[in-house]
């Protein structure tokens, strides 16, 4: 593959510094990464320290895997580790000094710490908090907003927890309840990263720390913009024993808000600890008015397209209520294409462009005599079982469960809607 300048930059990076590679969209990020991997691990000669690929999913420590295999010609291997952030600190952090950190007295010799679900309802506070007693797998507490932050799966009962200003009582049974879940040698994801937290806290856990650095002195951290603030506060307490971390993304495009991540947070923490710059600023994939549209509207400086690609200008549509209200002006725009792909953030805003699945009443109706009118034997199929559903729905038809929703046995329609 041939790299640009940019691209080439950053391969020949240094990795006893900290670096900050800013990928615009479509910049090929991951091809690059993949190759900057492969060429330290081919140059590398400090066994058996390694270097550590961090990702924030399977699925992305799975196709970065694959990639640097691609240029390696074999699997990457001892002493070098891709994994997810989760998975590198729960496995070299926190594994080996859990018992330290709970009292977890261990179970026929095994001391290491098993992973629950947050939806695991066990070790329950003492006291009700707004008329419940809540499972300690189902709290974790936010550094941010410096409280705990409440995910019990009720909505109103998350709003109303996570709203409640909690006196020093509540406070410390929340604070054992949770203990007790680790003293039982048991932990949420959530509950790692505190943990990793206090144990870096901890004067005679040092040596464990220095061994972690010297293991792994150089992290590579992809899609560093997620990173939420516990997270941020482990690669800072990391980097204060020699690691020297490789950040990788853009902080325009953050994502797990769900996770906490904070991109201000992140470029804190970049100009704290001094990293050094490096970009790639041409989008592959787009052509120059999308490219100038994204950019304007995120107020990011100037991102190259791929000059192969044309610059057609793209368009807004708006709806009122329902994104099936763009149905014929998106077929009026797309009628001269034979590939055609619509990209929806949500299942149910997808499946409302689809075929009307989760809308009801008129727009149903209205779903189905819009896509009838494509002309496409397909279409009008799919939208007579839409328009048979609606009409069941509005004379309230007990329907079979096979065909489109045909009357049982309803008087008047003695032949179905198949008649």
């Amino acid at each position: 593959m041939d790299f640009t300048k940019e691209q080439l930059d950053y391969i020949d990076a240094p990795l006893d510094r900290h670096v900050y590679l800013k990928a615009c969209p479509g910049s090929g990020k991951t091809e690059v990464v993949a190759a900057m991997v492969s060429k330290s691990v081919r140059q590398w000669s400090r066994f058996p320290s390694g270097i550590a690929v961090l990702t924030f999913s399977n699925s992305a420590t799975d196709e970065l895997r694959g990639r640097v295999r691609k240029h390696l010609k074999e699997p990457i291997g001892f002493p070098h580790y891709i994994s997810t952030f989760d998975g590198f600190v729960l496995t070299r952090l926190v594994a080996n000094i859990a018992s330290e950190l709970t009292g977890y007295k261990g179970k026929e010799g095994d001391f290491r710490i098993r992973i629950v679900e947050k939806t695991a309802n066990i070790y329950r506070t003492h006291n009700s908090i707004c008329d419940r007693k809540i499972s300690a797998c189902r709290y974790n507490f936010d550094l941010e907003r410096a409280r705990f932050i409440f995910s019990t799966g009720e909505r109103g009962l998350d709003n109303q927890l996570n709203s409640t200003v909690f006196d020093k009582n509540i406070h410390d049974d929340l604070v054992a309840t949770k203990r007790n879940l680790w003293q039982a040698g048991l932990a949420t994801h959530g509950d790692i990263d505190m943990l990793a937290l206090m144990a870096f806290k901890e004067p005679k856990l040092a040596v464990h720390f220095s061994r972690i650095a010297r293991r792994f002195p150089v992290v590579i951290v992809d899609e560093c913009q997620d990173l939420s603030l516990e997270q941020l506060r482990i690669v800072e307490k990391l980097s204060e024993f020699g690691v020297r971390f490789h950040f990788v993304g853009d902080l325009n495009q953050s994502i797990y808000g769900f996770r906490k991540s904070n991109p201000e947070n992140v470029s804190k923490l970049m100009a704290k600890l001094e990293f050094e710059s490096y970009e790639l600023s041409t989008n592959w994939r787009s052509g120059q008015a999308i490219v100038d549209l994204c950019s304007n509207i995120l107020g990011t400086g100037q991102v190259m397209s791929n000059q192969n690609i044309a610059s057609v200008m793209p368009m807004i549509l708006e709806y009122e209520r329902c994104p099936s209200e763009l149905l014929p002006t998106i077929r009026n725009f797309t009628q001269a294409y034979t590939n055609v792909v619509v990209v929806a953030r949500g299942y149910t805003t997808l499946n409302r462009l689809r075929n009307g699945e989760s809308v009801e009443g008129v727009e149903l109706l209205a779903v189905a005599c819009i896509g009838a009118g494509s002309g496409s034997v397909k279409d009008i199929k799919e939208n007579l079982r839409v328009f048979a559903k609606w009409l069941a729905e509005r004379l309230h038809l007990q329907v079979t469960k096979v065909g489109p929703h045909c009357p049982m046995n309803h008087p008047g329609f003695r032949g179905g809607l198949n008649s």
